[in-house]
């Protein structure tokens, strides 16, 4: 009995030192299945690098390719409303504030419609939608574009459509929070404006 019970120790632990070198190659593997998978995600963060949107400023001009055709955008302003005029009934003064951004936009031949029998143009709405232009709070949440006609911004006209080969000074209204300062704003996501608000 005892020497069945040392017979099947010792097997036992041939086993373990079988199954523990099989093991250890397994890990081999997975460290090198590892390896190689943490220098792809290098390759791939890289490349994120290398895809990272451009910052830029007030003023800067940017020229934006899209599927839709291409335009060029330039945000002179990025403002608060403070005239009662741009809060309806839908807006909730105490929890949202309008953001107005000032542009100066021109349609090279960006068409929304494939059909050549309508009129072909973008308004703010349109960029929005469509992903062009987008306006993000502190926190990373997106905000709202602002469907208003009616007043006019100055010079700046409101939810105005551009049609292919005009340049129009524009104003694109969005909901932010009322204790918001800072804006992301993104156009195509290419470019990236920072902008403090009041």
């Amino acid at each position: 009995m005892i020497k069945i019970k040392g017979l099947m120790c010792t097997m036992l632990t041939l086993l373990v030192l079988i199954l523990c070198v099989g093991c250890g190659n397994t890990n081999t593997t997975i460290q090198s299945s590892s390896s190689s998978s943490t220098n792809q995600n290098s390759d791939s963060d890289s490349n994120k690098n290398d895809n990272k949107e451009k910052a830029i400023k007030l003023g800067d001009e940017v020229s934006v390719s899209t599927n839709k055709g291409s335009f060029k955008i330039k945000i002179v302003d990025v403002a608060v409303a403070t005239d009662n005029i741009w809060y309806g009934d839908s807006v909730d003064k105490k929890e949202q504030k309008v953001a107005l951004l000032r542009c100066e936009v021109e349609n090279i031949d960006y068409s929304e419609y494939d059909d050549p029998d309508l009129e072909n143009y973008f308004n703010g709405y349109l960029l929005n939608d469509n992903g062009y232009l987008t306006v993000k709070d502190s926190d990373d949440f997106s905000c709202g574009f602002y469907d208003f006609g009616g007043p006019s911004d100055g010079k700046y006209m409101v939810c105005k459509d551009t049609k292919i080969g005009e340049k129009q000074r524009v104003c694109y209204p969005f909901l932010v929070p009322a204790d918001e300062n800072k804006l992301t704003i993104m156009i195509n996501n290419e470019y990236k404006l920072e902008a403090e608000i009041e």
